[in-house]
């Protein structure tokens, strides 16, 4: 159970990594939690997780300035941990220069492959598929085992699949949205003339500017994920795979082409790909996250019994307890199959 003073490492929401701080104050099912690099804010349980380094696990170290490189534990030593960076860096870094984007995020099987093989490198200029599903530019860090490690132009890193990146090639015509001055609200309209990564945009309310690459965003839903061989549908129960990796119940909302808004049982809501749902299909033997007694906690245990979306779950601290699917999360989910489900 969470106590004031823990040190966890903490899913703000706004990218897909946890960052090092600690818990000030305790709000029942809410702690705010202050990070090590100045940030705060409240955050419920399923948002953090035990500072637990381990060697061999994959980080993102600060060893100089202010850029976060991909790199590996090699060692650790209590509050510190030696690692080796892509760029060959090799040096020890405390907990508050490191933030991590955990392997139970990778689902085996399952990662969506390029529809084209490439040999990303260093340095390439790339569009890449954010969170909200548009398209950004940004500049690649590194590349391993099908996951690229990219850096927006808008500031954030993220580690993605190869499918969700695609080079930086713009044309006279094409459709985008802009940040007309540099302001922090993006307004639809076309690429009038081209020049390197300067470019014209006529906007669909008049306006004309010349602007940079930098500030622009293109909605591509060609390139995302074709949709699932499972038959869902608005209404359907579904598991969906939220920004931590993890997979929680909730309900499709709408399906718009190769979006689907989903209202998770938690009241979150999403816009996801077909490959992050699958129909909420469990069974008697699997394990779970149950959150005991409804309450903000999440334990491993597994599902013994079940009688519709009610089920019996034994933890393995030895507790047990009936509870329902909608306070439960997965780490992991059989990979799609042709046989669809609903």
């Amino acid at each position: 159970m969470w106590q004031t003073g823990d040190r966890v490492l903490g899913h703000r929401g706004v990218d897909d990594f946890w960052y090092p701080g600690t818990i000030r104050h305790i709000d029942g099912e809410r702690f705010f939690v202050i990070f090590d690099d100045g940030e705060d804010g409240f955050f419920l349980a399923k948002q953090m997780m035990p500072p637990d380094f381990q060697v061999g696990d994959r980080v993102f170290a600060r060893l100089q300035g202010r850029e976060y490189l991909p790199a590996r534990i090699t060692d650790v030593k209590d509050k510190e941990v030696r690692v080796r960076a892509a760029n060959g860096a090799d040096a020890w870094a405390s907990f508050d220069k490191l933030r991590i984007r955990p392997d139970v995020w990778k689902v085996p099987g399952d990662e969506p492959q390029p529809a084209e093989p490439r040999d990303w490198k260093l340095g390439d200029r790339v569009l890449a598929c954010w969170f909200d599903l548009h398209w950004y530019p940004g500049v690649v860090l590194s590349v391993e085992n099908n996951q690229i490690s990219v850096l927006f132009d808008h500031g954030a890193p993220a580690v993605l699949a190869a499918a969700r990146v695609r080079p930086l090639e713009l044309a006279v015509g094409d459709q985008v949205a802009g940040r007309w001055k540099a302001g922090g609200e993006f307004f639809p309209g076309q690429i009038t003339a081209l020049d390197g990564e300067t470019l014209h945009i006529h906007y669909e309310d008049g306006d004309e500017e010349d602007t940079s690459v930098r500030l622009i965003r293109l909605q591509r839903d060609e390139w995302l994920p074709e949709r699932s061989v499972h038959e869902l549908s608005e209404g359907n129960r579904i598991f969906g795979r939220w920004f931590d990796g993890f997979w929680y119940p909730g309900i499709i909302l709408a399906v718009e082409g190769k979006r689907l808004h989903v209202l998770f049982d938690d009241n979150d809501q999403a816009n996801l790909t077909w490959d992050s749902v699958r129909p909420l299909d469990f069974d008697e033997g699997d394990r779970v996250f149950g959150r005991w007694k409804g309450g903000p906690y999440y334990y491993a245990g597994e599902i013994t019994k079940k009688d519709g979306e009610r089920i019996h779950i034994a933890y393995e601290d030895g507790r047990e307890e009936w509870t329902s699917i909608r306070v439960v999360r997965l780490e992991n989910v059989p990979p799609q199959s042709a046989s669809g489900g609903g």
